[in-house]
């Protein structure tokens, strides 16, 4: 974990030490759309899972040909979630799933541009990879209701993907061994990724800043045994607006 800390504070050193005289400072947030994407050995259709979010953070444009071409490094905070309720054999109690993803983003891209109306309206177009650092990644299930013996639940289970560690809030240990079955207690994910994509955006009024852009992982996210057997790589849409100064 701590070279990958050291590898993000590197990246936003550079992203602030880059600023000078030819680049242009954003600030920006938008949405997000991210897939899990599994594919196991024996299984002739992959598991797809969709988690919805925003980003948010700072650029730099650093022109190298003008404003016709430039480098546009960043600096982003990822946050991923779904929720969805688990049905069981437990007819009288209620469980709620909470997946949530976040990230440190580092996107290096080069960017292309064109002035539509000088002045006004820029059309623009930018690829290049963005490095992910995972922050966490984990399954809550919030279980309430009562049981068989009418007795009332009401606690929490959370299974963290990096550490395969689980903890349980207000409940019993038994009461935790019934229900952690529940989580993918065999799923181990790596906290590194890197991700190639591009996109298009419109700067207006040299001010505001729109864009889309897509990003496919290249590292297979899971770690240890499941590395045999299978590949869950994650891809993701974004669409926002950004503030330039």
């Amino acid at each position: 974990m701590g070279k990958y800390i050291r590898l993000v504070l590197a990246a936003a050193f550079m992203v602030i030490a880059c600023g000078n005289a030819f680049a242009q400072f954003g600030v920006g947030a938008g949405y997000m759309l991210s897939t899990n994407r599994t594919r196991l050995e024996g299984v002739d259709k992959p598991s797809n899972m969709s988690t919805n979010g925003f980003y948010a953070g700072v650029y730099y444009d650093m022109n190298i040909i003008g404003d016709a071409l430039s480098v546009r490094p960043g600096l982003y905070y990822q946050h991923l979630m779904k929720v969805n309720e688990i049905k069981s054999s437990f007819s009288n109690v209620k469980i709620t799933n909470t997946y949530t993803d976040n990230f440190i983003a580092v996107p290096l891209h080069l960017k292309g541009a064109i002035n539509v109306l000088p002045g006004i309206l820029k059309l623009y177009v930018f690829a290049g990879p963005t490095f992910e650092i995972g922050l966490s990644a984990s399954d809550k299930l919030a279980i309430k209701g009562n049981t068989s013996l009418d007795n009332a639940i009401d606690g929490k289970i959370t299974y963290n993907y990096y550490t395969q560690k689980v903890k349980a809030a207000s409940l019993t240990d038994a009461q935790a061994g019934v229900y952690d079955d529940f989580l993918p207690s065999e799923s181990h994910y790596r906290r590194f990724d890197v991700m190639i994509g591009g996109g298009a955006g419109l700067e207006i009024v040299k001010f505001i800043d729109f864009k889309v852009g897509y990003d496919y992982g290249l590292v297979n996210r899971f770690k240890g045994d499941f590395v045999d057997i299978g590949k869950l790589n994650r891809d993701q849409f974004y669409v926002g607006l950004a503030v330039r100064f």
